[in-house]
């Protein structure tokens, strides 16, 4: 007994100890750091003030700030980071006061169908979001739907805001009878109003005729943020998140714009390199420089790298894996040498993802490259000519192979085969 409490006493000891360096570390954080408001450098953050989308506002106020006189449903669309969801979002709580004002009951719901990305999911994220009690998985579409015409039955309206819907109708795993029957039904019943928001502007050609005549989606397209309008959000940032806002000069801030502007078209980006630089000065506790800049763009694209890997399939990991390990080799890579390495490892005992891969022929690989070129845009092919022999596809990578060679290295899985 004596031994155990006389470790429960050093544990206490440790923890103590622990609790004070933090105490410690968190002062001196709070008086030498000049970051005033960590939240505004957050992809989540909301100002108060949205910058150059007034007219997209505006816009939606009108369509939807009358809902219980005028159905209306609406399709936004335009490139990635280009305000949608956030003048939705900022919307939300303006459109609320005005059905507040003109003694409306109306309800918005927002759905993102990249998270619930199946006909069930959205339904079930609806209908709990109003408060309603529903299983997750397992019903009919129609018990789903029955349960939401109940819960909205004392509503004037209800509006339903499909983030990235492109999802919920691209997804193999979707069925499309599943998709299809719930967008249908959203237009049958008269007091849903949809907010539709895609990167894709002809999502809804994928749709049944029926559907989209049912729907009558209004479209809105979204422009692109121009270098000036860049340049006036990250300086909004910059004030707002920051106690000394003059320790980023016009030089560093054009520096910032046109770097991203040059690579980008993506706000989103531009704000989360910020965010990147921000924290790197914080915590080394130095001045902003050139230099400074291009280390935290290179963390930034490594980022961005391999959170676009990490997300691909166990046979897509693979594919970049052979196809980065061919590239530092120097080698002409064309589909039929990836097609050869990569029965290669199916055949290879040694190789512990053996189970997730089988031999193929080109024409599979060749799907596999389509994917990862024209969804993930980690590739790009080209057709070369072989004269009298015919035609061969050469593979480029649009990534640093020897990075993401590195970067497979601390997998052992991957390592056991080399």
């Amino acid at each position: 007994m004596g031994i155990i409490n006389e470790n429960v006493d050093k544990v206490d000891i440790r923890v103590k100890q622990k609790k004070k360096d933090l105490i410690d570390y968190f002062i001196r954080e709070r008086e030498g750091s000049n970051i005033k408001n960590r939240e505004v450098f957050s992809l989540e953050y909301i100002p108060k003030e949205i910058y150059h989308r007034e007219d997209y506002i505006f816009w939606l106020l009108e369509k939807m700030g009358n809902i219980d006189r005028f159905r209306n449903n609406l399709n936004i669309w335009g490139p990635v980071g280009c305000g949608k969801t956030l003048v939705v979002k900022y919307s939300i709580s303006h459109l609320q006061d005005m059905w507040k004002d003109l003694n409306i009951t109306a309800k918005i719901v927002y759905v993102n169908c990249n998270e619930y990305s199946t006909s069930s999911s959205v339904l079930y994220k609806i209908i709990t979001s109003l408060g309603g009690e529903v299983a997750e998985r397992g019903l009919r579409l129609g018990t789903y739907i029955a349960h939401l015409k109940e819960i909205i039955e004392d509503l004037t309206a209800l509006v339903i805001c499909l983030d990235e819907v492109d999802f919920l109708i691209t997804r193999r795993r979707n069925k499309k009878k599943g998709y299809e029957e719930v967008l249908y039904s959203f237009g049958e019943i008269n007091k849903i109003n949809l907010i539709c928001i895609s990167n894709i502007p002809k999502w809804n050609q994928f749709l049944d005729d029926r559907i989209r005549s049912r729907l009558q989606l209004e479209n809105k397209n979204f422009a692109a943020y121009s270098e000036s309008e860049t340049r006036d959000i990250i300086l909004q940032r910059i004030e707002l998140g920051l106690k000394d806002s003059k320790i980023f000069s016009d030089k560093h801030i054009d520096y910032i714009v046109k770097t991203i502007l040059i690579n980008k078209t993506d706000i989103r980006d531009a704000i989360r390199y910020l965010q990147i630089i921000v924290d790197y000065l914080d915590k080394n506790e130095v001045e902003v420089s050139k230099h400074i800049l291009n280390k935290c763009y290179n963390i930034l694209i490594e980022e961005e790298l391999f959170s676009t890997i990490n997300s691909l399939s166990i046979a897509h990991k693979i594919l970049i894996w052979i196809i980065s390990s061919l590239a530092i080799k120097k080698k002409k890579i064309t589909s039929n040498l990836i097609n050869t390495r990569w029965n290669e490892l199916a055949s290879n005992d040694k190789f512990e993802y053996k189970e997730y891969i089988k031999p193929i022929g080109v024409r599979q690989i060749q799907r596999h490259i389509n994917t990862l070129t024209e969804l993930y845009q980690l590739l790009s092919s080209n057709t070369a000519s072989l004269g009298r022999y015919g035609k061969e596809n050469v593979i480029t990578p649009e990534f640093d192979a020897e990075l993401v060679h590195d970067h497979y290295k601390l997998d052992d899985r991957i390592n056991s085969s080399i």
